[in-house]
């Protein structure tokens, strides 16, 4: 809520706290620091509810690839760590390890990303071999340079200045 010499300057009083109905409600939380939280929270809830047929397999399968594997993950670290606390010798932490690294880090690295990024890797590094590390580096600099000031900048440019053209009072707006 405002102060109540914001009150008096913006109202011309100072205005009670105490909503007494919905609309009175609403009206107080219109004068609080977090309306636009509230005024957000409502629309995104008229959008969902107004649109939920077609969300409704958007928001599922976000939970699905979200959430599932968050709990997933959640699952097997406690399953480590309940692990970690029961192993008493060496011998039990040794197995404890290698199943690790055979049923998480071994099918990690398999992954189709993990081998194009040491694919992409191993060919910007090769072992011993500094000069073509060095070209390869500047010459994947140059191309990026000249991408950016032949194809980006002109084109961020391009488009700031048809949003600026379609943002102004004077231009004609047609469908």
């Amino acid at each position: 809520m405002a102060t109540p010499f914001a009150q008096a300057f913006l109202f011309g009083q100072v205005m009670d706290s105490d909503p007494t109905d919905e609309l009175a409600w609403l009206g107080y939380m219109d004068m609080t620091i977090q309306s636009a939280i509230v005024l957000t929270i409502m629309i995104l809830a008229v959008l969902i509810v107004g649109y939920w047929e077609f969300l409704y397999p958007w928001i599922v399968t976000a939970v699905k690839l979200t959430i599932f594997p968050m709990l997933k993950l959640a699952h097997g670290i406690a399953w480590v760590v309940i692990q970690l606390l029961q192993s008493r010798t060496r011998e039990d932490f040794n197995r404890l390890t290698k199943t690790i690294q055979e049923e998480a880090i071994i099918p990690l690295a398999n992954t189709r990303l993990l081998r194009l990024m040491s694919a992409v890797y191993t060919w910007y590094f090769p072992a011993n071999r500094p000069l073509t590390v060095i070209l390869r580096l500047m010459g994947t600099y140059i191309s990026w340079t000249i991408l950016y000031f032949s194809l980006l900048q002109p084109t961020y440019w391009y488009l700031y200045g048809l949003a600026t053209t379609l943002m102004t009072d004077g231009a004609i707006q047609s469908v």
